[in-house]
């Protein structure tokens, strides 16, 4: 397997702090992020696709969107991480979302697919 070009400074960054050296800290978000590179990179893994960009069909979330989730919020009482993949949704015309959130049920005009 080829490693990315910063494996190995992250590598020795992040055993200095499982040992102690640093006293390391992170967010949800930053776990978020490092859970969707492992769903895409198991999913690249799983149906054989040539890279993990095959796995994936992101799309931005620019200042337009923030404005929409702020409004979303504000409208439907929801999160802001809620309102913002509403917002995105919105924007490409997505009306269906797979979730267990229970907040979506307030909003009007979106299918709601519980696993």
């Amino acid at each position: 397997m080829k490693r990315p070009k910063f494996f190995p400074a992250c590598n020795v960054f992040l055993t200095r702090i499982e040992s102690g050296s640093y006293n390391g800290i992170t967010s949800t978000l930053v776990l978020n992020e490092v859970l969707h590179k492992l769903i895409v990179a198991e999913a690249a893994k799983i149906y054989r696709l040539h890279s993990e960009q095959n796995a994936v069909n992101i799309c931005s979330f620019d200042e337009t969107a923030l404005d929409m989730a702020v409004d979303l919020s504000n409208r439907h009482g929801l999160l802001i991480s809620d309102a913002s993949h509403l917002a995105v949704m919105k924007a490409q015309g997505i009306t269906n979302i797979a979730t267990n959130d229970s907040d979506f049920e307030r909003v009007n005009g979106i299918d709601i697919y519980k696993p």
